[in-house]
């Protein structure tokens, strides 16, 4: 970074500085308001976009799923376990538009679900997401979009100065979103009611071929999470954010291709001090063999909030594909910083893997886990939210016919708090039945 480009943005910085926390809350909070009728219509023309950029016929595949179970720790709480029954349904839409020049996919989806024996509320998660890519000879150009509706479930009331429980301390509440693959939902945390999270993430992309060998990808992205009650003690904020990369991919053979990627992001909360972000990092993709590919990629992260705190930490990311005879399974980890629902960015680890086997033409098998933790390492005064979490499940399914399957599965969830002085686990068992058809429509 350049020393002109150093002092912009210092003072820059002190010019925000100038303005009370007040009223640079009140304007950011008023901006978002201004946004609110947008997201619905964002969505909707994203979806025209997708759908104009296609000239084939669309394919469609509907699902619905259905399940029930039985869950010895609800709120995941360390202090003491509370049953319940838990039930869900679930519809999906996935539509397809794929040539040798564009691909187009979007999928909409509602779940609901319900708890019985407990005083927790059912709610209702709404997803909408669209990626949609074109090619030509040397340049190519997409999008991706997201819209996400979701309950979270949470209890006690969190004094954001100095990270005590002051409310009801009797039961902690972990994210309870479904529909998505477990992420670093960094606002899980402690209040005193169950709030519901809208969130909408839009990138654009596109790339350009150099030579017969290197190509650059550019890609932005803005994303927008807000709550519906973020009121005096629960520590939630609304928050935007936008950013961009630049990545260079170099092909070395068929099999083997180097990567060289920059990114910056910029996180805008409504009341705590803004934070930027910037990393760098190297990396190799490699296709060892027809069925097994990995990528890696290493390098450094740099955070810093307008306060002044400032934390640089390696950043990684892994991911490994491998394609058996009979299923898949991947894995991926990564460290990185990442923007919390309580204003502040912390450290993130993640390590996640799946194995999805057919045990006979009738029979599957699927084991998935997730391990995240998170470290307030910009500002340790708000540890608050640091915690490990960890779910692991496994299912067994069998076809009753090529429509139709039943099945059963095992969940054990983990989570060791920062503000807990015990840790929590839960065993939840459920059984359910899906309906995809064989073929689209």
């Amino acid at each position: 970074m350049t020393s002109a480009m150093t002092s912009a943005m210092t003072s820059t910085n002190k010019s925000a500085m100038s303005m009370t926390r007040q009223e640079q809350g009140d304007g950011k909070r008023m901006t978002r308001l201004m946004k609110q009728p947008l997201k619905p219509l964002v969505a909707v023309v994203v979806l025209l976009l997708g759908s104009q950029s296609a000239n084939a016929a669309w394919d469609m595949y509907p699902s619905f799923s259905a399940e029930v179970g039985m869950d010895d720790n609800v709120r995941l709480d360390s202090q003491g376990e509370e049953s319940a029954t838990t039930g869900a349904v679930e519809g999906r839409l996935t539509v397809r538009n794929v040539s040798e020049t564009h691909s187009v996919q979007a999928i909409a989806a509602l779940r609901q679900t319900e708890y019985s024996g407990t005083d927790l509320k059912g709610g209702t998660t709404g997803l909408a997401t669209v990626n949609a890519n074109k090619r030509t000879e040397r340049i190519n150009y997409g999008f991706v979009a997201t819209y996400q509706n979701q309950p979270l479930l949470r209890y006690g009331v969190i004094d954001t100065q100095t990270g005590q429980v002051i409310g009801n301390v009797e039961s902690y509440i972990v994210n309870a979103g479904v529909l998505t693959e477990a992420n670093p939902d960094l606002d899980i945390g402690f209040v005193e009611e169950q709030i519901r999270r809208e969130a909408i993430y839009l990138s654009p992309t596109t790339g350009y071929q150099i030579s017969t060998r290197g190509n650059v990808q550019l890609s932005a992205r803005y994303n927008e999470s807000s709550y519906d009650s973020t009121g005096d003690g629960l520590g939630l904020e609304d928050s935007e954010g936008f950013g961009a990369s630049l990545q260079y991919q170099h092909e070395l053979s068929e099999r083997t291709t180097l990567l060289s990627t920059f990114g910056t992001d910029y996180f805008r909360p409504d009341q705590s001090p803004d934070s930027d972000r910037y990393d760098l990092t190297v990396g190799v993709s490699r296709k060892l063999t027809d069925r097994t590919q990995f990528l890696v990629e290493v390098g450094l992260g740099r955070s810093d909030t307008e306060t002044g705190s400032k934390d640089t930490v390696v950043v990684y990311r892994a991911s490994l594909d491998h394609r058996l005879e009979r299923g898949q399974l991947s894995l991926y980890a990564s460290r990185d910083n990442y923007p919390s629902g309580y204003g502040n960015v912390v450290e993130t680890n993640q390590l996640s893997a799946q194995l999805r086997y057919s045990l006979t033409e009738r029979w599957e098998a699927e084991v998935r886990g997730q391990f995240t933790s998170t470290n307030s390492n910009l500002d340790a005064t708000r540890s608050f939210n640091d915690a490990d979490y960890m779910n692991i499940e496994s299912r067994v399914s069998y076809a009753l016919t090529p429509n139709w399957k039943v099945g059963g599965a095992y969940r054990f969830s983990w989570t060791d708090r920062q503000i807990d002085p015990d840790t929590a686990q839960g065993n939840a068992v459920f059984a359910f039945v899906s309906y995809t058809p064989q073929r689209p429509f």
